[in-house]
């Protein structure tokens, strides 16, 4: 009651500026949504509220425009659609189903908006585009391939969970500097064939007995082995998912007549992303293969035909003696980010 009698004192002259610092704290639920209705109303009747609050929900609900001040400096202001997209324009969908079918993320990836697709046992994630409304095709798509859903949960960016999360806050302001490094480091690098992402291990199990699929993915998995990628065939008897599980390899590829599946272990995700960008390239090649062999068959092996780095980057420097080094990547990596 006090605070109401607080906030009708402040309006009675009906100013065009009112400054509320926290006026929902250690209220009842009933006053706090008189006053969010009272703030709102206000606004509407073409008062300019200044309003300051912990509570990010409250913040969400009624304000136009926002700004995040930490340590008495403002670190983010928008809207919260652009503070939203600033930290991410990715939602976040887990599906629970009675028994996974082997091709589910293969026929997922191709509903507009899905980006990534991860099957761990019974729970299906995928990353989709915030944007776009496809729940309910991969729902059906789930149902029309015969899987029983048993939960959904779709978490898309709210103010709360991102700014909350100091990990998260840190990585919105540090990551254009470290993707400048990172961007520039691989330019640097771009024209080295021999080099390395590590002593990976990935098992496989090919059920095409021998056609052109299991035929193009052998002459991969000779290429990226010397990237130090080993794949395994997967022994008979065995599960693949188990050998994820059990921490013996990082990936479980699995080769079908529906296409190509993986199955990452959720303990090494950034060695099982390195997998997923590498089979991603290979699938798109091998598409555009099959494509081309209806038309002009005897063109196919140039699809498949590899080549070093400077088959696809060039360099070219105004000094013709001097060879770009890694501050020149560092500036050109800045140059396009901003």
């Amino acid at each position: 009651m006090k605070r109401r009698l607080n906030i009708a004192c402040a309006i009675a002259h009906k100013p065009k500026l009112i400054i509320m610092d926290e006026p929902t704290v250690g209220i009842d639920p009933q006053s706090r949504n008189y006053i969010l209705t009272s703030v709102r109303n206000l606004n509407e009747s073409g008062c300019t509220i200044i309003y300051t609050s912990h509570y990010m929900e409250e913040v969400e609900e009624i304000c136009s425009r926002i700004a995040i001040v930490d340590h008495g400096k403002i670190i983010a202001e928008g809207t919260k659609e652009q503070l939203k997209s600033t930290i991410t324009d990715v939602k976040d969908i887990r599906i629970e189903v009675k028994s996974a079918q082997p091709a589910a993320a293969g026929a997922l990836k191709t509903i507009p908006g899905v980006r990534t697709v991860l099957q761990e046992e019974n729970m299906i994630r995928i990353h989709s585009d915030a944007a776009v409304d496809n729940l309910n095709r991969i729902l059906k798509q789930l149902m029309d391939d015969g899987m029983e859903i048993r939960s959904v949960e779709e978490q898309e960016p709210n103010l709360e969970t991102d700014f909350r999360d100091r990990r998260t806050l840190i990585f919105m302001l540090g990551f254009p500097i470290i993707l400048m490094l990172i961007l520039g480091l691989a330019l640097t690098n771009a024209f080295s064939g021999d080099l390395s992402v590590g002593d990976l291990k990935v098992v496989v199990k090919d059920t095409t007995r021998g056609g052109p699929l299991s035929e193009a993915f052998t002459a991969f998995t000779k290429e990226a082995g010397k990237s130090g990628i080993t794949f395994d065939s997967l022994p008979a008897g065995k599960n693949g998912r188990t050998e994820v599980e059990n921490n013996r390899y990082v990936d479980y590829v699995e080769l079908s007549g529906q296409g190509i599946s993986l199955y990452g272990s959720s303990r090494s995700t950034i060695e099982s992303n390195i997998v997923q960008g590498m089979l991603t390239s290979f699938a798109d090649k091998y598409n555009a293969a099959a494509a081309v062999a209806q038309t002009e068959p005897a063109q196919v092996q140039a699809v498949f035909a590899g080549g070093a780095g400077s088959d696809y980057i060039k360099e070219l420097s105004i000094n013709a003696d001097r060879t770009p080094g890694s501050i020149d990547y560092y500036a050109l990596a800045l140059t396009v980010m901003v």
